[in-house]
């Protein structure tokens, strides 16, 4: 049914969403409501060292099942996950 109306499954249209979030924090944050302006934090600024992943968004450590399902955990795992060349502004800008 998905490919006949071409459209993302529901799990997938979640994922979707939430990388949409991360998106315009990174890019765009003057789109994004007053309260997600630093919502999420680069791993550059929790590191007092050089990383290879300086880049990505820093995922908090949790201890329960239920932590994996809040947005900001499951947001910094799927944006980390991106190849780079998806997380590139110029390439994401195109979204819009």
């Amino acid at each position: 049914m998905y490919v006949e109306y071409n459209t993302l499954s529901i799990p997938d249209l979640h994922k979707y969403q939430i990388l949409l979030l991360v998106h315009k924090f990174m890019y765009h944050k003057y789109r994004l409501a007053s309260v997600f302006s630093n919502y999420f934090e680069l791993n550059k600024n929790v590191h007092s060292h050089d990383t290879r992943r300086r880049k990505d968004l820093y995922v908090t450590a949790i201890n329960k099942h239920f932590g994996k399902r809040c947005i900001k955990h499951k947001a910094s795992t799927l944006w980390n996950q991106l190849p780079e060349v998806l997380k590139d502004r110029i390439i994401c800008q195109k979204l819009y």
